[in-house]
């Protein structure tokens, strides 16, 4: 989307770069601030054996369900190759408010905080579909003691990979690689 978007407005590659390393930053740091007052929670109840459990073995349950929604959409895509009928996705209306407020930072009087902001939002509802494999992530870093003591250190990390697609992608875009071509990677390898 990002890509997409700074072709259509025909930017430059300083123009790109001023675009993507803003996006990206901001991706980077939402979902991180995000993930430690998560962790931050679970730490705090991790006292409460009860509630933990309950919070552990939710979000396992949870993490399992999507597990398998998502190789349901594996196989229907190998089959039809339609990823638009993927059952886990992001709904229209998210979509569309992601579409706008990326529209807004591309197209802001301040490039760089427009598009920074505009990270921050796209992050925020991105967590809605992201947060499946996020939040089991985190609970698992708090239930285990060998990797409480590490766990913010390992969400630092666990983001940075998160971010590396983006990274790639951007990346291509400041390098000349055209949306059209980074659309069709996207649906051939979807």
């Amino acid at each position: 989307l990002l890509v997409s978007m700074m072709a259509a407005a025909g930017r430059s590659r300083r123009e790109t770069l001023l675009i993507g390393a803003p996006f990206t930053a901001a991706v980077y740091l939402t979902y991180l601030l995000i993930g430690l007052v998560f962790f931050s929670a679970l730490q705090r109840l991790a006292g409460f054996f009860i509630v933990s459990d309950l919070i552990f073995y939710v979000a396992f349950g949870l993490c399992a369900v999507c597990g398998l929604l998502s190789l349901y959409d594996a196989v229907r895509i190998w089959r039809k190759g339609d990823p638009g009928e993927m059952v886990l996705k992001l709904p229209k209306g998210l979509k569309d408010r992601m579409r706008s407020w990326m529209r807004e930072g591309v197209h802001s009087r301040s490039l760089v905080l427009g598009t920074f902001v505009a990270g921050v939002g796209v992050s925020f509802l991105e967590s809605a579909c992201t947060g499946q494999v996020y939040f089991p992530v985190i609970a698992g870093l708090v239930r285990d003691s060998a990797t409480r003591m590490r766990g913010a250190l390992m969400l630092v990390w666990y983001n940075f990979l998160f971010i590396l697609p983006l990274i790639a992608v951007f990346g291509a875009a400041f390098f000349g690689v055209g949306s059209e071509k980074i659309a069709a990677f996207g649906r051939r390898h979807v």
